[in-house]
């Protein structure tokens, strides 16, 4: 299949308002606890938010002593079926130039799976991109957007839930767009990544956070390297939207999962998804070039609708 990109880069007079919104929002407080909100924040990055990214990467370290995985996939697959409304992970974005709302579904749902991993007496409910798409376009296909619709979208409409509009991720449907009020119960928390963006993405990751963003490079290919892991290669040029989460450090070098939405085309390693591949540090530096053009990356955090009168108290974790 023969992919449309569709990231737009910011204008100069959006650039004035990406910046105008950064201005009045406030910085990540200790006070913001997500689940404590009706309505999720849109949040500067601040120390606290370091200081929270820091606890929860001790707490992934510990996981993983322990001898258990918390990446997004291997959550998925280990999660019950009455934890489950939904049985998407990745999406194909087919033929509409889509990118930017399928690479916020994928941070957002990434960060939906750690949140219960961690927890949380929800259930997982994957988020069908096309309609933030539709209505963030103005109610058309014929386009892409920016990452700054991409922000007021996610966290201020809010996504909609498969459970509620299907899983056609090409097309919208009337029924679909009644459910616009119930989007609400999927609104994103965002904190925007202004600065030193390839430590920031890292750090991220590394705390259990999910990234989306936009970059004018996007990988066709991937292949192992000498550490034996499956990286992303062969890259190409133009605007396009995607996802980071998950990391892991090998002999010496650090690496983030790279996820897209072009289908399986990177081959296969053992309990990983054929759309993504992994990067290293060096090649973050590579998407980091130009992310500013497209708007700032943005760190996504789930909101869930709590279901603890149906749920079980917990899920064996997957073994690394």
């Amino acid at each position: 299949m023969v992919y449309t990109l569709g990231l737009l880069p910011l204008t100069a007079e959006r650039k004035k308002l990406q910046a105008a919104k950064l201005a009045s929002a406030p910085s990540y407080n200790i006070e913001y606890a997500w689940a404590d909100y009706a309505e999720m924040p849109s949040l500067r990055w601040s120390s606290d938010f370091e200081d929270l990214l820091a606890q929860r990467s001790e707490m992934r370290e510990k996981y993983e002593l322990a001898g258990y995985s918390l990446l997004p996939w291997r959550l998925f697959d280990a999660l019950p079926h009455d934890r489950k409304k939904s049985n998407i992970l990745t999406w194909d974005q087919g033929n509409r130039p889509s990118c930017s709302m399928h690479a916020a579904a994928h941070a957002y749902q990434a960060s939906e799976l750690i949140t219960i991993a961690l927890g949380a007496p929800v259930l997982y409910d994957a988020v069908n991109p096309i309609y933030n798409f539709y209505l963030g376009r103005g109610g058309n296909y014929n386009g892409g957007l920016d990452l700054l619709t991409v922000a007021d979208e996610i966290n201020g409409r809010g996504m909609f839930a498969v459970s509620d509009v299907g899983e056609d991720n090409i097309s919208v449907h009337g029924a679909g767009l009644e459910k616009e009020q119930d989007a609400k119960n999927h609104q994103a928390g965002i904190v925007s990544i202004e600065d030193d963006l390839e430590e920031n993405i890292i750090r991220v990751c590394m705390g259990l956070g999910a990234v989306c963003f936009g970059s004018g490079i996007y990988a066709t290919g991937a292949t192992k390297d000498n550490n034996g892991i499956r990286v992303m290669n062969s890259f190409s040029r133009g605007g396009h939207a995607q996802a980071f989460f998950g990391y892991r450090q090998i002999g010496g070098t650090e690496y983030i999962w790279n996820q897209n939405s072009h289908g399986d085309r990177y081959g296969k390693t053992p309990n990983e998804p054929e759309s993504g591949a992994w990067i290293t540090r060096r090649q973050l530096e590579m998407y980091c070039r130009d992310m500013a053009n497209y708007g700032y990356p943005l760190a996504v955090f789930a909101e869930c609708e709590p279901q603890t009168d149906t749920l079980p108290n917990t899920f064996q974790l997957p073994r690394l």
